[in-house]
């Protein structure tokens, strides 16, 4: 028995069904977000991590980064020793001694080193050494011994040092430098100044 012919009003639906089929299958095939003709989203990068408190951790720095160079060494100032005038020499600094002693302060060794330097400089500079105390560390009669012992220190010192001992005199207060009972003006009156004089004890000048 052969195969039944279709009628030409049957061949055009098949036709059409057919059709229809093969334009669904690729519909579907298709992405559903681009046939709804809406842009298709962006992944998202991976949001950072986050501490216990809420707040977004700092990446941490590379390990090969380069160390920030250490800051430069300053150097301390110098202590002024000897301030010049127009026409003198004026030594600042005076060193202070211990209650009842005439033993040179171990601290005092920048003070004497410059003033010993400063007297090889100028070979027309003297220096006085004048020594006082605080006026209640021994009694009045002994001020004038205390005072010259640590004046007499002092000048020992500067010449141990190189100083020219023909340009190293000492002197002593008359009277205690302390102007009140208060230990800390006490302390700075036990101490030794300097002058700067020419020969014949006036004033230095350059």
């Amino acid at each position: 028995m052969g195969t039944p012919r279709l009628s030409r009003a049957a061949r055009i639906a098949l036709q059409l069904l057919v059709g229809a089929s093969a334009t669904t299958a690729g519909c579907a095939s298709a992405d559903p977000a681009a046939q709804a003709g809406s842009p298709r989203a962006e992944p998202h990068p991976p949001a950072p991590s986050s501490g216990t408190s809420g707040e977004v951790l700092a990446p941490s720095p590379s390990a090969s980064a380069s160390a920030a160079p250490p800051p430069e060494s300053v150097e301390p100032p110098r202590r002024v020793v000897a301030i010049y005038g127009s026409n003198e020499v004026f030594i600042a600094p005076k060193v202070p001694f211990g209650e009842r002693s005439a033993r040179v302060p171990p601290d005092a060794d920048g003070i004497l080193g410059a003033v010993a330097e400063l007297l090889r400089e100028r070979p027309r500079l003297y220096i006085v050494v004048v020594g006082n105390t605080d006026g209640r560390e021994v009694p009045a009669a002994m001020h004038e011994r205390l005072a010259r012992q640590r004046a007499e220190a002092i000048a020992k010192d500067l010449i141990a040092r190189g100083a020219p001992a023909d340009r190293v005199r000492t002197e002593v207060d008359s009277a205690p430098a302390a102007t009140s009972s208060s230990s800390e003006d006490r302390a700075q009156a036990r101490r030794c100044r300097f002058r700067a004089v020419q020969q014949d004890g006036t004033d230095y000048a350059e």
